[in-house]
């Protein structure tokens, strides 16, 4: 009889260990997952300290969206004195209508983060200023404008063009 509880003991026992084996390799496999998109998140959000240093003036970043057959696209052109010229273009394929709007204000740039304020339409003064605010990114070596609000990215004209 003793021997009987010897030995159910060293199942239970063995059953327990091999059980915490498969659990430890289960986790360890997820863990890997886990850590290479970490990793790759990471890489996207990661902030380069030599572009705290670029001179925006002269740059012109673009963003385009294709929406059910309509273009949209945006060039924000900085200037000198922290100006900026924002135009907005519009491209609905299915109807031929095209529109644009140009809109004109300033920038603050503080390190890498990016404020643009436009207070007027077409030169009339807007109520409510159209705002965007930007980190500034080197991605793949291409300069980007990525919006806070809602991660869209702006490339710089001329960076990509080099790639």
């Amino acid at each position: 009889m003793a021997t009987t509880n010897y030995i159910e003991n060293m199942k239970r026992t063995l059953t327990i260990v091999i059980l915490l084996f498969c659990f430890i390799g289960v986790n360890a496999q997820r863990l890997g997952k886990i850590n290479e998109r970490l990793e790759n998140l990471e890489k996207n959000r990661k902030i380069d300290k030599t572009i705290i240093d670029i001179n925006l003036s002269g740059k012109k970043f673009v963003w385009v969206k294709n929406i059910n057959k309509v273009v949209y696209k945006n060039v924000i052109n900085f200037s000198d004195d922290n100006k900026i010229t924002l135009i907005e273009l519009t491209d609905d394929k299915q109807t031929d209508a095209k529109t644009s709007k140009l809109y004109t204000g300033d920038a603050i740039k503080r390190d890498y983060h990016i404020s643009v304020r436009a207070d007027k339409l077409e030169g009339k003064i807007l109520d409510l200023p159209y705002t965007i605010n930007f980190i500034l990114q080197k991605r793949e070596g291409v300069l980007c404008l990525v919006n806070i609000s809602n991660n869209d990215i702006w490339i710089d004209i001329d960076s990509s063009k080099k790639h």
